[in-house]
């Protein structure tokens, strides 16, 4: 009496079970409670008992179903909070949380499974794995777009990204020039046709939809009148169906607007929407970055341009005043010292003016050969008549004589002419080196080498004197107004060049100047 009580207790408890229980045997399910059967939303009991039990899981799910239970003991643990996924008799997938154990069902082993729905569960836990997917992705998305510089790069990963993070069929970005009331197409990703990047006119359509703050969503594109194809051609052209533009926004600045489509009906979903609006928005930063970036880089090459129109304006002037110097106040000295010498013919050895007119001729004389080096410095003859080569040659020839220091020219594969800007501009690197070196190194010893390779041309100078901290004599030579340093780097720099010095306190300094020749 007392197990029949206990049994129908258990009965009523089962019975009443909010989790579906279900007994399998021989592969068919011999008892269903009422959970269960709503659970895989069938009419009763009855009818799940006609089908497989492999038949209510998802297809990805049967190779997990439990094995035969024949030989285990009753009470065997076959599955304990696993999940799995269930199929309904309309074919939904849910997914189920289950336990099974062996149990006995009319004197044979069975498997008594319980089964929890935990699709909603899974939903708001999948929904959050995509948000942080979302929000590292994006924030990826950022950091990258961020590094970027260059525009067309920066455009070309917009593009990218809106393609991985949607499967659009078509992605685009256009920027808008409203001084010129035109669009170009910058960049293009899954496009079934060429594209160009040639300005298009804005019209009164186009400046509608790009005056929205909010994203615009074009539907049925290709019969929906509001858009006509001819205004768009670049949508017809690609047979786009559903499109949608983001703006592309700097400083409350309409720039552009980044543009995803799809050849068939496509509604955008919240997600997606939710991600692109976020990317425009980044991307918008970005694109801010790489166009200050862009005028600073145009800004450097005009100043690199000026600053090579200065060093030409520089050189013309110094070879004017050499000639002035050459051919008009040497021949005026040569004419004074030939009247002093005609002068001096009136008078004797022993008169005190013949001695006070042979003073003059050698006070002349030094003048003269001082002109003479003036000129020599400003323009020297040789570097106009022989070359480079010859040039620094008889440079360390004549700073060697008049210094005392040793300093050792050698030249390689420089035997051919170069660019008259191109000797100009290293011989004066080499002239200015040399002079700091005579200065301030206190050296004993210099080596001048001048080579030419398969890319351009390197001279390095190179002394052992006592060196310098180069950050702390940049930085004087800031202070102080000096130009030495920054006259060679903007000689090197006007060429499309490197300057370099190494240099380090009683260890001496290398000058190097690499110039490309292609």
């Amino acid at each position: 009496m007392k197990l029949d009580v206990m049994n129908d207790r258990f009965q009523q408890i089962v019975e009443h079970s909010l989790d579906g229980i279900i007994t399998v045997q021989d592969g068919r399910p011999v008892y269903v409670n009422p959970a269960t059967v709503s659970i895989f939303r069938y009419d009763s009991a009855e009818e799940m008992k006609s089908v497989s039990f492999v038949d209510l899981l998802a297809p990805a799910s049967r190779p997990f179903a439990f094995h035969d239970p024949e030989g285990l003991s009753v009470g065997t643990t076959m599955k304990k909070n696993e999940e799995v996924r269930g199929l309904t008799k309309n074919g939904t997938i849910i997914d189920l949380e289950v336990n099974a154990r062996v149990v006995e069902w009319n004197g044979r082993p069975a498997v008594q499974t319980s089964f929890r729905d935990v699709t909603e569960r899974k939903k708001i836990e999948r929904e959050q794995a995509r948000w942080l997917w979302e929000q590292e992705t994006l924030t990826t998305i950022d950091r990258q777009l961020v590094a970027m510089v260059d525009l067309q790069n920066v455009l070309e990963a917009i593009s990218h990204h809106a393609k991985t993070l949607t499967r659009a069929d078509f992605v685009g970005v256009l920027l808008v020039d409203f001084a010129t009331n035109s669009y170009s197409w910058r960049t293009m990703k899954g496009n079934a046709h060429p594209w160009s990047s040639d300005p298009s006119a804005l019209t009164e359509l186009h400046k509608i939809l790009l005056g929205t703050k909010k994203p615009v969503m074009i539907a049925d594109f290709g019969t929906n009148r509001s858009y006509p194809a001819e205004e768009f051609p670049g949508f017809a052209r690609e047979k786009l169906v559903s499109i949608g533009g983001f703006p592309l926004d700097v400083e409350s600045r309409r720039e552009g607007m980044l543009v995803v489509g799809y050849r068939n009906e496509h509604q955008f979903s919240g997600r997606e929407l939710r991600l692109l609006a976020s990317l425009a928005e980044k991307s918008s930063i970005a694109i801010a970055n790489a166009k200050l970036y862009e005028s600073l880089k145009q800004r450097e090459q005009e100043l690199e341009t000026l600053t090579g129109a200065r060093v030409q304006a520089q050189e013309d002037e110094r070879r004017r005043i050499a000639r002035e110097i050459h051919d008009g106040l040497g021949q005026m000295l040569t004419a004074i010292k030939f009247n002093l010498e005609i002068l001096g013919d009136t008078f004797n050895s022993a008169d005190g003016e013949y001695k006070r007119i042979e003073d003059m001729k050698d006070l002349l004389d030094r003048v003269m050969k001082e002109a003479r080096e003036i000129s020599y410095n400003l323009m020297p003859s040789v570097l106009d008549d022989f070359g480079l080569s010859p040039a620094l040659q008889l440079l360390c020839e004549q700073i060697s004589k008049r210094t005392g220091i040793k300093v050792i020219f050698r030249s390689q594969d420089v035997s051919s002419r170069l660019e008259p800007k191109f000797e100009v501009g290293l011989y004066r690197v080499a002239q200015e080196a040399l002079n700091n070196i005579t200065k301030h190194a206190e050296a004993s010893e210099v080596n001048v080498q001048i080579v030419r390779h398969t890319g351009g041309i390197r001279l390095t100078i190179e002394d052992n004197g006592k060196g310098f901290k180069v950050e702390r004599r940049v930085l004087k030579m800031g202070q102080t107004g000096g130009m030495g340093l920054v006259g060679m780097r903007e000689r090197a720099i006007s060429f499309n060049g490197t300057f370099t010095i190494d240099s380090f306190p009683q260890k001496g300094t290398i000058v190097n100047v690499e110039i490309p020749l292609a």
